[in-house]
């Protein structure tokens, strides 16, 4: 008899060392006798790492109201008119470069002139579109460029 109870002992302990390995299979299927090879426990989808929604940029988007279109970068952000006619000044302001607005801000409007500052007005003599952009540096960030499009008509005399 003390030698059935060892058998009976040492099949059981055999059982449980399979069952730690995951060598029990289950079928996710309609169709019971066909094995996907999914292992029981394991997750038929694994969980993939979300980046942290605190910490990432969520890179440039435009707004536009009206006549005025505003760029936001990352923290970063410009306005301006995004149509104008020749001739007319069109404001262009950079906003949050670097803590307290401190950083310097380049800015080529794409008619060839190029500006140093957060604030400026500008006309134009030529229709067309042109390609502005504003590039906000500060002292150990990385620099970050934003830009539009700017539509300049011709003018217009009357109410045409």
């Amino acid at each position: 008899m003390r030698f059935i109870i060892l058998i009976f002992l040492f099949s059981s302990v055999a059982q449980l060392s399979g069952c730690a390995k995951y060598r029990v299979t289950k079928s996710r299927t309609a169709n019971p006798s066909v094995d996907d090879g999914q292992k029981f426990g394991e997750p038929a989808h694994p969980i993939q790492p979300q980046p942290d929604p605190i910490s990432t940029p969520i890179g440039p988007r435009e707004e536009i109201s009206g006549n005025q279109i505003t760029v936001y970068g990352d923290g970063f952000y410009i306005q301006s008119f995004h149509t104008a006619e020749v001739g007319e000044c069109v404001p262009f302001n950079a906003y949050q470069c670097g803590p307290n607005n401190s950083g310097e801000v380049f800015w080529n409007f794409g008619d060839g002139y190029t500006e140093v500052g957060p604030s400026f007005e500008k006309g134009y003599e030529y229709e067309g579109e042109y390609q502005v952009t504003a590039t906000c540096r500060y002292p150990g960030q990385q620099d970050q460029t934003l830009g539009f499009t700017l539509t300049i008509t011709s003018f217009h005399y009357g109410c045409n």
